[in-house]
């Protein structure tokens, strides 16, 4: 099974997740686990979820993505992806258009 990495930090009122490894069917709950937690815990405005680690994502880690973005905005908190890899990032806006409709794609890599 591929491994995958969902390490939460919570300072002030931002809730960052940088998710590293493969996102795929068989480990995409670990996400949303790491967010339906650090929600039940702190209630933050925003929330950063940095996937320049992440090397694969299917359409299942994408889904997932997406509830999260969801679970965020039904908290008030805004949502942000940064720092995806260009795969990754072709895949998200392919499968999940939305999920950079809310938020601006900030990734200090490509200067955007």
């Amino acid at each position: 099974m591929p491994r995958l990495f969902a390490i939460v930090a919570v300072t002030a009122d931002v809730l960052t997740v940088v998710v590293s490894g493969e996102l795929d069917a068989a480990n995409r709950m670990i996400v949303l686990d790491a967010l339906l937690d650090a929600f039940s815990e702190s209630k933050p405005r925003h929330v950063v979820v940095d996937l320049s680690a992440l090397g694969f994502c299917d359409s299942a880690g994408a889904r997932v993505l997406g509830c999260g973005q969801q679970l965020a905005l039904s908290h008030g908190a805004s949502w942000r992806i940064c720092n995806p890899q260009p795969h990754v990032e072709w895949l998200l806006r392919i499968v999940r258009p939305g999920l950079f409709t809310v938020a601006t794609v900030a990734n200090s890599n490509r200067g955007h």
